[in-house]
């Protein structure tokens, strides 16, 4: 992996890091934060349609002594006294509910039987136990009770908040059991006061409902009593949505953050790693050779002198190579000079010691003088046409001669040594004359 693009990646890394660590943090203590707002709003709700309850048990009290103590109840007492037949009908406690905005209202007699019923007039001249039971009960405050009432779907018990007020005339006493139903007009009223779904429960049975929340949902239960609750229903969807929103919030941040992050690294890891990669190229290009290599880039810092430092370098190496191949080139030419010197000097040994030779026989009078003129004459062309090829060679980009291998008769050469020094041959000369001849057969040189 290139250094650019693990530059790219550690800034992606310290961007996305700090949100990893606080995206998990700020969700939990935003959730805890909205849980204790909703239960807080449940509470208050909750709190609310007890207030409600009580308020409408309140209202039915209020309603029920009002209506015992008017006119016309008493009117209907001393009546029901001197004729409770003609005084008390069937459908003479609907007219007395309805005036009294109560949805619940029976009159008892002293034994608890029905003379009159608003909810239900069909029960005249029963029983309704449940009813007279309120009757027994201490507390003026209503009661939750189940009540047997009649509408579309027939006979069916509905829970109602009911209290009980004696009407006396003389030695004649009436029972008032009035009171409002827990039925869907109760459900919608705690709907819209507690903005949730209401539920009124019957022993765990459901008798009415109200409104409507959107899931996920969380359900608190109202108590009334043991057989009679309301169950509120509320919504954890403005919960769910702004933890959503957060967490998009966060996502889309994150993102922007990647993005800028990677840019950013892109941008740094290209300033940082051009530098870095110019010398790499300079280096590559002074190990193929181009010794004048400068790396050309606009930095500062410590990359800025690495750069400088090897331009540096590369001045110095450039003109350190040039010395040392200026002092290899001397070196060379003296080693050739030294090398031509030898090879031009070995040839004139022979031809100096044969014109001694022929200049000494000739003072002499000696008369081999032509014979040995001859022998002279063969040894000095020879090394003049050695001294030919070694200039000539030297002429070809001062080849050295190779080498000339040819056989060689090195006894008569012995004796041509010898004749060529007008002495007798002494073992020494002759020895080293021998050795000279036998190297020169074996390398072409004297």
């Amino acid at each position: 992996m290139r250094l650019r693009t693990r530059l790219a990646l550690a800034f992606a890394l310290l961007a996305l890091v700090p949100l990893a660590v606080m995206v998990p943090f700020t969700l939990t203590r935003l959730r805890a934060t909205l849980s204790r707002g909703l239960d807080a709003r449940m509470e208050s709700a909750l709190l609310s349609g007890q207030e409600a309850i009580d308020r409408t048990a309140a209202t039915a009290r209020r309603a029920v002594e009002e209506l015992v103590e008017s006119p016309a109840l008493e009117d209907l007492a001393r009546e029901a006294r001197e004729s409770p037949a003609r005084a008390i009908r069937a459908d003479t406690a609907r007219p007395l509910m309805k005036s009294r905005g109560l949805t619940v209202l029976t009159i008892f007699d002293r034994q608890g039987t029905t003379l009159s019923s608003g909810q239900l007039p069909a029960r005249r001249g029963d029983p309704d136990p449940v009813l007279f039971a309120v009757t027994k009960l201490k507390t003026p405050e209503p009661v939750p009770v189940k009540v047997s009432v009649r509408d579309n779907q027939g006979l069916r018990e509905v829970p109602a908040l009911v209290t009980a007020r004696p009407v006396d005339y003389g030695d004649s006493r009436l029972w008032v059991v009035g009171g409002v139903l827990l039925d869907q007009g109760l459900a919608a009223h705690l709907a819209r006061l507690t903005q949730a779904e209401v539920a009124l429960l019957s022993d765990k049975e459901e008798v009415a409902r109200a409104g409507t929340v959107q899931a996920p949902t969380v359900a608190r239960v109202l108590s009334l009593d043991e057989h009679v609750s309301v169950r509120l229903v509320f919504s954890r969807a403005a919960e769910r949505e702004a933890t959503l929103g957060v967490l998009r919030s966060f996502l889309l941040l994150a993102g922007l953050g990647l993005g800028f992050a990677v840019l950013l690294g892109l941008l740094m890891a290209r300033r940082i790693t051009q530098p870095v990669e110019a010398l790499t190229e300079g280096v590559r290009r002074v190990g193929q050779g181009e010794l004048d290599e400068q790396v050309r880039v606009d930095t500062t810092g410590e990359v800025g002198e690495l750069v400088k430092t090897f331009n540096r370098m590369t001045t110095e190496l450039r003109s350190t190579t040039e010395r040392l191949v200026a002092s290899e080139r001397v070196a060379a030419w003296q080693e050739v000079a030294r090398r031509l010197a030898h090879e031009i000097k070995n040839p004139l040994t022979p031809i100096r010691m044969s014109i001694e030779t022929l200049v000494a026989v000739q003072d002499a009078g000696d008369a081999r003088f032509p014979g040995i003129f001859k022998q002279s004459a063969g040894v000095i062309l020879e090394e003049v046409d050695r001294l030919r090829r070694i200039v000539d060679e030297f002429s070809q980009f001062a080849r050295m001669p190779k080498p000339q291998l040819e056989p060689v008769d090195l006894g008569s050469w012995r004796e041509t040594c010898c004749r060529s020094t007008r002495r007798r041959p002494r073992e020494s000369s002759c020895a080293r004359r021998f050795r000279r001849g036998w190297w020169r057969g074996r390398t072409g040189t004297s």
